[in-house]
């Protein structure tokens, strides 16, 4: 059932801070420009060429493709594979650290990818700004479980579990939700 299924976008905001998944999904009806700041404004506006199939016009590049698996329940988009290369490759605005949540989000796809028949020979981040690529390793057998633990915790979070939460100030000044949370 596709009620079941995760964003895979979600991994990363979930590990971010798991109540910004419940404000998410109260404010994914409403206008982004009520809640979006600066910095997901200009994440929208470098993803669009990715969303149109308009970044490359190559026919080894396959972009924007949606992706699913059955095994772990997830549902998503990539944003480059190189079908030559066999590489998958998420971009990002400026790397400047590479996140537990960047990563969980490039192995679910890796993991869409392969149950759909893709062959994935590699997994990179590139940096925008930069103009950098970042190789990551395959997933082992623990960040498969973190994965599998991640889809569970976020199957089984209530909004109400938030006030359980250690609240980082740090990620709340980051937070797009930060003017609406009640935790901070």
């Amino acid at each position: 059932m596709v009620d079941d299924y995760i964003q895979i976008s979600k991994l990363n905001d979930f590990i971010f801070c798991p109540y910004s998944i419940y404000l998410h999904s109260i404010y994914e009806n409403f206008d982004t420009s009520t809640y979006h700041s600066k910095f997901q404004k200009r994440g929208s506006i470098n993803h669009a060429r990715i969303d149109n199939k308009t970044y490359s016009t190559s026919k080894y590049i396959i972009q924007g493709k949606d992706i699913y698996s059955q095994k772990y329940g997830l549902v998503g988009k990539i944003d480059l594979y190189d079908s030559k290369q066999k590489s998958l490759i998420e971009r990002k605005y400026k790397i400047t650290k590479i996140y537990s949540g960047y990563k969980l989000q490039l192995f679910a796809q890796c993991l869409c990818m392969q149950e759909m028949g893709y062959q994935v020979n590699k997994l990179c981040f590139h940096s925008l700004v930069d103009n950098k690529n970042y190789p990551i390793a395959f997933p082992s057998g623990e960040d498969l479980n973190f994965l599998k633990d991640t889809v569970k915790q976020i199957r089984n979070f209530r909004s109400k579990d938030a006030v359980l939460l250690s609240i980082s100030p740090l990620k709340c000044e980051k937070c797009i939700y930060n003017n609406l949370c009640a935790f901070k």
